[in-house]
């Protein structure tokens, strides 16, 4: 009977032993299941039930995200925001959603300050949700509406979420806006980031640690680990960004016209007020015939937009994390990137893609020509992403470290109290 199953074991070694591309996709597979079953027992190793009330856009992606992960494993959660929102976002969850039901275009037409304001109105309801839920700590997402909202109420423990305009743009605009953040981070009694480069920009107004804790990805939902890009064709560079300035779809289009575009495609996915003015770009630029402009997909559709791409692009000319290349990476995307920002925090330079300097056309093309000529380097470079998602991004291990922030300042007020 031993005999038997070493040699059953012995054909499977020499049977994997056959193709390397078979060797390094079991050990993705193997590591990938480690994370999904090892991290999710140690966040619930660490969890202390309680009630947390969140601060926050109802609408975002992010915020459903947050919710939905908190909610799975216990935490009471209460979401109170001002714009409104689709209510199956939070289908078959336990959460509290209530918004303002103000119009998202409304608040995006308004300045900053008139946002703020706005914001205001919300204070009197959080104090009653206050008083009714009895949270055990108060989480605002974005430090300058939300955030100011949560200081006012005057309720501890209280954390504050920085989400990067919030920071790079508001506290910059006149020496008011940045007292008006200041304020906000002397009231809190913890600051949190998604990346190391917002963090650094958030201690312009505040003395205080912050802690970061980048927004992950599941990655079992971006597919099976790399396929082998040898014989597919035609090969398509792709990005998942808004169509603004700041995401340099511009210098994306610019760059693809100078690339040989014999099977070769273009896939621009996102939306923005930019679109009309792209496409008339890629137009002049002779490449229309080979770019598509999908336009605004769900979160729940951009594993299937990724599963179109070879190669990730993103040509931002600012970044404060950089999501949508860690979401790339997890579905095994060899990733071009901008060198500004939070970008260096997620790609790892001739390892898991290629960092670029901002505005450069001519080096975005030679990356670019660099992985299209190359299926076995698209294929390592896309199974290094995936692997370093795995270890540094995997949602799982985000959700245990909120966990530990909540419990450690729980235990920490609790004795305070005493």
């Amino acid at each position: 009977m031993q005999i038997s199953c070493i040699f059953r074991e012995w054909q499977k070694t020499v049977a994997e032993r056959i193709s390397v591309t078979t060797i390094k996709t079991k050990v993705i597979e193997k590591t990938e299941k480690f994370y999904q079953t090892h991290l999710r027992s140690k966040s619930l190793a660490k969890f202390t039930p309680m009630r947390i009330l969140i601060l926050a856009d109802p609408g975002s992606s992010h915020t459903v995200k947050w919710v939905k992960a908190l909610d799975k494993i216990g935490i009471k959660v209460r979401l109170l925001g001002l714009p409104k929102f689709a209510t199956n976002l939070y289908a078959n969850t336990n959460a509290n959603v209530e918004s303002l039901s103000v119009q998202r275009e409304s608040l995006k037409r308004k300045s900053n300050f008139w946002k703020t304001k706005n914001y205001l109105r919300l204070l009197p309801k959080a104090k009653k949700v206050i008083r009714d839920f009895q949270p055990d700590i108060l989480h605002a997402h974005y430090a300058s509406s939300y955030g100011v909202l949560g200081a006012l109420t005057g309720f501890r423990p209280f954390i504050v979420s920085v989400w990067g305009s919030d920071v790079f743009e508001f506290g910059e605009k006149s020496s008011a806006h940045a007292a008006l953040l200041k304020y906000t981070f002397r009231k809190c009694d913890r600051i949190l980031s998604t990346s190391k480069n917002m963090a650094v920009q958030t201690k312009k107004f505040t003395d205080a640690d912050i802690g970061v804790i980048p927004f992950g990805v599941t990655t079992n939902k971006f597919g099976a680990p790399p396929r082998n890009f040898e014989n597919e064709k035609p090969i398509v560079i792709g990005t998942t960004k808004s169509l603004e300035h700041v995401y340099g779809i511009d210098l994306l289009l610019k760059a693809f016209s100078k690339i040989n575009q014999k099977n070769v495609l273009l896939r621009i996915v996102g939306s923005g007020s930019k679109r009309k003015e792209y496409e008339s770009l890629a137009a002049e630029l002779g490449i229309s015939a080979n770019t598509t402009f999908v336009g605004k997909v769900s979160p729940q559709e951009v594993p299937n937009e990724l599963a179109k791409m070879h190669i990730f692009v993103a040509a931002s000319r600012a970044e404060s994390f950089g999501v949508a290349i860690v979401e790339a990476s997890a579905a095994g995307l060899p990733v071009v990137a901008s060198n500004v920002g939070g970008l260096s925090e997620v790609v790892v330079d001739n390892k898991t893609g290629f960092l670029v300097n901002s505005e450069d056309t001519e080096d975005l093309v030679k990356k670019i020509e660099l992985l299209i000529n190359s299926p076995a380097l698209r294929f390592e470079t896309g199974l290094n992403g995936r692997k370093f998602v795995n270890k540094q991004f995997h949602w799982d291990n985000c959700v245990t470290k909120i966990v530990a922030e909540y419990n450690k300042l729980c235990n920490t007020h609790t004795k305070h109290r005493d």
